[in-house]
């Protein structure tokens, strides 16, 4: 028998209209589990926890001010014992002048606007990973599908 499991992250590109800070977000991450990903023989559990490369998605913030970085989810068909995690593995490029503070711990993304990481200044090429966890052969096989939102606010 071959469990198959597919899991879709589809990002959300947003232009903040607040004082013209922006934000723009590229890349994904579609992971598809099938018995390669079993933890053993046939029969046993899938590996519960998968992370994306490094560097699947991109964040680029335009604000000479200060700002923040706010993430959460919306799910579409996602299973509850799914936990989905983000933290940034990069700094990117930045002014002289220009910081970037927080995000480099996995941290979960829930349904609600979470504060994910802050800085002062343009920031462009900053690398985030993305993992989950829960992922098991009693989750029903199918689809799973999340929305993941990026929101900038000039602080």
């Amino acid at each position: 028998m071959r469990t198959f499991i597919n899991l879709f992250l589809a990002l959300i590109l947003l232009w903040s209209a607040v004082s013209a800070i922006r934000i723009q977000v590229s890349g994904s991450w579609n992971l598809v589990l099938t018995g390669a990903d079993l933890e053993g023989p046939p029969g046993s559990n899938l590996r519960p926890e998968h992370e994306s490369l490094s560097d699947a998605v991109r964040i680029r913030v335009k604000e000479r001010r200060d700002w923040e970085v706010d993430v959460r989810k919306s799910d579409i068909n996602w299973h509850p014992d799914l936990h989905l995690f983000i933290r940034r593995t990069s700094d990117g490029k930045g002014r002289r002048g220009s910081v970037i503070i927080g995000g480099w711990n996995y941290q979960e993304i829930s349904d609600f606007d979470q504060r994910w990481f802050w800085g002062r200044g343009d920031r462009d090429n900053i690398n985030t990973q993305l993992k989950i966890s829960g992922v098991s052969v009693s989750l029903p096989a199918g689809m799973y599908t999340t929305i993941i939102t990026y929101t900038a606010i000039e602080l």
